[in-house]
């Protein structure tokens, strides 16, 4: 939940630290380029009311699988509460900052972003 207390959808690029667009010899690197075409894409107009959508029709789907399934664990509560419409998720609800994750194997493995 963002300050004002309502759900916003958050995207997040994963990488390994050994993957090549991380760093860069030139200075330039690919990920940031990656970054901004998602950002584009993501401040379109009307771009966030179909990602909403999809987003409340995928949660409506998985509560319908979940409860046809046996013996597996139970759904995240904000699944559940965007299939019941009980949290607040409008247009307004997609953040366009997009975040970075890097996952590495060991310290050695994080790469120099400057």
């Amino acid at each position: 939940k963002h300050e004002d207390q309502k759900t916003r959808l958050v995207f997040w690029e994963a990488k390994m630290s050994d993957n090549g667009e991380l760093v860069s010899s030139n200075g330039k690197h690919a990920i940031v380029k990656q970054i901004n075409k998602y950002k584009t894409y993501l401040s379109k107009d009307g771009r966030s009311k179909s990602i909403v959508d999809a987003y409340k029709n995928t949660c409506s789907v998985l509560v319908k699988l979940h409860a046809m399934a046996n013996d597996i664990p139970k759904l995240s509560d904000m699944i559940i509460n965007v299939d019941k419409n009980e949290c607040e998720l409008g247009e307004e609800g997609v953040d366009t900052d997009i975040r970075i994750v890097i996952g590495c194997k060991n310290n050695r493995d994080i790469p120099d972003m400057h």
